[in-house]
Formats: structure tokens, C-alpha cells, sequence
């Protein structure tokens, strides 16, 4: 690609940019809330919405243009005035409860600009970026996010390949949530699992995500579900646990290998830990691009993609937050399975990856040896 073809490239990428973030003003603004409730695939003019809305005409005008020209809608025909939201649009934009809502993943571009003038400073000193530093935009993103993926697929496809499943289908499984965040893996299993007799423990060391957890919890009404702790999960009770779930944050520890040792006592004898993480291929030579002078879509090159994903979060949050500790593995969002599969066998487990469904990998970790035996 010579210099020429790059600027294209470079200036092609901040068009995107400035997109996702005009998606991200209409996300807080709920102005694609306000167009769906004029109706599915109507046309609505800007003087209608600002009206409603109790908004600026002006910079609704040119917010409607920009999202047509980006194609997050549609120009009215016949209608110079008008713009449609369209229904899958709408879904993806508005439906917290569809599985492919995806508008609080435009939260990720305003939580890490605040923090990139102190991220200079840690690329000369090789330091941290605190998780509370990145702010509640990056809480919304990693919570909400990810929220459509546990509510259709936890129980109906992950879970269910793991040798616990039939357990899990007693009264008497015991399960704990490792690093739960705010809280929607943990509501996921209440609500999934309503046969349970013995609550659900929860760890984070994040008391915001903590106290969002709460909140969550009590207005899904399974507060008499879920046990939260703000603690190591090493440290909540004796254990005898089934299921032990780490869902998206292995790599986000500063010493995995440590956690997951520490997990050994608190098994039952024929527990497992679930571990839900990146879905990326096992070398960066699979992660480049076919032809780099032509970036693909997804589907085109899903490798890639899933590499420009994953480590585009590594360098600007998963890596920095990670490196706050001392001593840090500092394993990056990009992990891969032999590295996941090489901190767990040399913790005590046995690794069998169950399911990947583009995005993510699931691995059930069996310990080599028997739960207490190892923990005595």
C-alpha cells in the first residue's frame, strides 16, 4: 500500500469513528428510542422529533443527514425531510432484550478518550490504567454488551455442553460467578435456574460494578437468589461448588494461574470451572489480514477481525487495567487458546474447549486431580 492508498485507509477508519460516536449521542439522547416510537420503518422528519424530543431542530437536521449518509438509516423517498429507522436497525439500536442489541458497545469509544493522555504516560513507564478511571461509559458497554449473549445463550448453548449440566438441573447444585460485573451472568442462571435451593454466590473487586449488580438484581426480583461479595473468590465461603463461572475476564487478571489454583479447594469433587473468553485463533499469522491493502468485513475475514477487535481493546483498556498490579501477567484481551490452555493445566486442570460461537470460547476445566485432595 503506498502512502496514497494509506491516507484513503486511515481517513476511511475516521469516518467510521465519528459514526460509532454519533451512534453513541443518539444512544444517550434516545433519539432512535424517540424515531421507533413514531412506528416500525415510518418516516420521521426532523422538525417531528425535535419537537417531541424537546431538542434542537438544527442539530437534529444534521444529525439525521450524517446517519443516513453512514447508513444507520434510511432517506424517506419522496420526502426531502423525512429519514426511517429501519426495523433491524431499530432492534440492534433500541431492544436491550433482542439478541443482537448492540448500542451499548458505542460506549467503549468515550470511556478510553478521557484516558489516552495518561496512557502515554504508561506506554513511558510501563504502568496501569485503573478500571474506575475509564468511567461508567465503559461499565455500560462491557455490561450491556454483553448482556444479549448471556440471556440467549448461557443456558440454551454454553452450559448445556459442559458434563455439569445435569447437575445443574438438581436443587442442591452450587454454583459461583467469579468476577461478575454487573451482575447479568449471575441474574442469567437465577432466573434460568429457578429450581435452586442454595443462592448464588457473586465476586467482584469493582464496588461500582457492584453497586450496579445490586440494582440489577433487585429489579429482576431474584434478589434472594444471589449472594454478592465484594471479595477474592478464594474468600467467600468452604465451597463445594459445581460450577465455577469465569466469564470474560481471565485475561483481564494479573495472575490467572494464581485464581484458578485457588479455585481447586472450592470444587466439589466433580465440579468444573466454566471459562468464557476470547475467540480468537491461536496465531497472530491467522489474525492478519489476506490482503493489507484491503481490510474485510467480519464475515469476510472473521480472524481479523476478531484480532483488530481484540487487541484495538487490549492496547487501550484490557492491557493498561490489567498492568495496575505488580507483578502482572499482563496477558492482553487477545488471549489465545494454547495460553489459556497452558495457565490452566499448570494450575491443576484438565482443558476441554466445548463451544465457540464466533466471538467467544468456552472451556470447561476439570481439575487433574481430585478437588480437595488438591486443596489440603
Amino acid at each position: 500500500m503506498d502512502a496514497a492508498g494509506f491516507q484513503e485507509r486511515l481517513i476511511n477508519d475516521l469516518a467510521t469513528s465519528m459514526g460509532v460516536l454519533q451512534l453513541y449521542l443518539g444512544h444517550r439522547l434516545k433519539i432512535f428510542d424517540a424515531m421507533r416510537s413514531f412506528g416500525t420503518e415510518t418516516p420521521v422528519t426532523a422538525s417531528a422529533l425535535a419537537t417531541k424530543m424537546q431538542l434542537s431542530e438544527r442539530y437534529i437536521v444534521e444529525f439525521l443527514k450524517s446517519c443516513a449518509v453512514q447508513g444507520y438509516l434510511i432517506k424517506a423517498p419522496n420526502d426531502e425531510a423525512a429519514f426511517i429507522l429501519p426495523a433491524g436497525h431499530a432492534s440492534a439500536l433500541c431492544d436491550r432484550e433482542h439478541p443482537n442489541y448492540c448500542a451499548a458497545f458505542t460506549c467503549f469509544l468515550p470511556s478510553i478518550t478521557p484516558i489516552l493522555g495518561a496512557l502515554q504516560e504508561a506506554f513511558r513507564t510501563g504502568g496501569g490504567m485503573p478500571y474506575h478511571d475509564y468511567g461508567p461509559d465503559l461499565l455500560e458497554g462491557i455490561s450491556e454488551g454483553n448482556r444479549p449473549l448471556y440471556k440467549h445463550e448461557m443456558l440454551q448453548e454454553w452450559l448445556p455442553k459442559t458434563k455439569v449440566w445435569d447437575k445443574l438441573q438438581t436443587p442442591g447444585a452450587k454454583i459461583l460467578d467469579v468476577a461478575c460485573g454487573e451482575a447479568w451472568s449471575t441474574i442469567t442462571l437465577a432466573k434460568g435456574l429457578p429450581h435452586l435451593t442454595n443462592v448464588i454466590d457473586a465476586v467482584d473487586l469493582d464496588e461500582k460494578s457492584l453497586e450496579l449488580a445490586r440494582q440489577n438484581i433487585e429489579a429482576e426480583g431474584v434478589s434472594d437468589r444471589i449472594a454478592l461479595h465484594h471479595k477474592y473468590a478464594h474468600e467467600v465461603s468452604d465451597g463445594d461448588y459445581d460450577l465455577i463461572m469465569i466469564c470474560e475476564s481471565l485475561h483481564d487478571m494479573h495472575n490467572p494461574e494464581t485464581v484458578l489454583k485457588s479455585l481447586l479447594p472450592l470444587l466439589h469433587d466433580d465440579g468444573i470451572v466454566f471459562v468464557a473468553d476470547e475467540g480468537v485463533p491461536d496465531t497472530e499469522e491467522e489474525m492478519l489480514p489476506k490482503d493489507p491493502t484491503k481490510i474485510g468485513s467480519p464475515s469476510d475475514e472473521p480472524n481479523n477481525f476478531l484480532g483488530r477487535l481484540n487487541y484495538g481493546f487490549s492496547v487501550l483498556h484490557c492491557l493498561p487495567a490489567s498492568k495496575c498490579w505488580h507483578s502482572s501477567a499482563a496477558i492482553g484481551t487477545a488471549i489465545r487458546p494454547s495460553t489459556l490452555r497452558a495457565i490452566a493445566k499448570s494450575a491443576g486442570y484438565d482443558v476441554e474447549e466445548v463451544h465457540h460461537n464466533g466471538f467467544w470460547r468456552f472451556y470447561q476445566l476439570t481439575p487433574l486431580a481430585p478437588a480437595k485432595s488438591q486443596g489440603a
